[in-house]
């Protein structure tokens, strides 16, 4: 009996207006996800006035992304090689935090901001390890390239991080002009 009234209701005229609406062009369903990362940086605005040269180091995140827009937690470790005085490399700042992130262009481009604590690791000669101050992290444009049905290829060319770990006494803030790697992997639901 139930079979034939749903074989009445999918005949009459209409019917099809009954299904959902599929998403729109280049939105995939809701996901959770996550990344690895590694990232570098041979240009700030310290250059001229520290020891501290270049950056690099890796990251982790994991978020969740409805349609284009999502929200994820941050957490990596910004290396430091000092260049003036040695070469010596610098357990530098981690830094952990939270960000919101969009994905647009049918998935083949994503922009990012996120923020949070930057923890120094090292001491240098006016501060102790430990000091925590501040980071935020501004992704204007990353493109995309899906590989397979589960991972995303992104490159960011350029990215802007102001790393702060000391606030106070002879502030340590850093800006970063990064270029990022990273490979995105769908944790569960949908498709790239």
């Amino acid at each position: 009996m139930l079979h034939a009234l749903l074989a009445l209701v999918s005949a009459l005229p209409g019917a099809h207006e009954l299904s959902p609406a599929p998403p729109p062009e280049g939105a995939s369903p809701a996901h959770t996800w996550g990344s690895i990362e590694v990232h570098g940086s041979f240009l700030s605005d310290v250059a001229d006035r520290s020891q501290i040269q270049n950056t690099f180091g890796y990251g982790l995140q994991v978020g969740h992304r409805w349609r284009r827009w999502g929200v994820f937690i941050r957490a990596e470790q910004n290396l430091w090689l000092a260049s003036e005085l040695s070469r010596d490399l610098e357990m530098g700042a981690a830094n952990v935090g939270a960000g919101v992130d969009v994905v647009y262009y049918e998935g083949r481009m994503r922009s990012a901001l996120s923020v949070g604590a930057s923890v120094l690791l090292f001491e240098t000669a006016f501060d102790e390890a430990g000091r925590t101050g501040f980071f935020v992290d501004l992704r204007p444009t990353g493109f995309r390239w899906p590989v397979g049905r589960s991972a995303t290829i992104e490159w960011d060319p350029l990215t802007f991080t102001l790393v702060a770990p000391v606030l106070s006494g002879i502030p340590l803030l850093m800006l970063e002009y990064r270029t990022a790697l990273s490979v995105e992997f769908r944790l569960g639901g949908g498709s790239p």
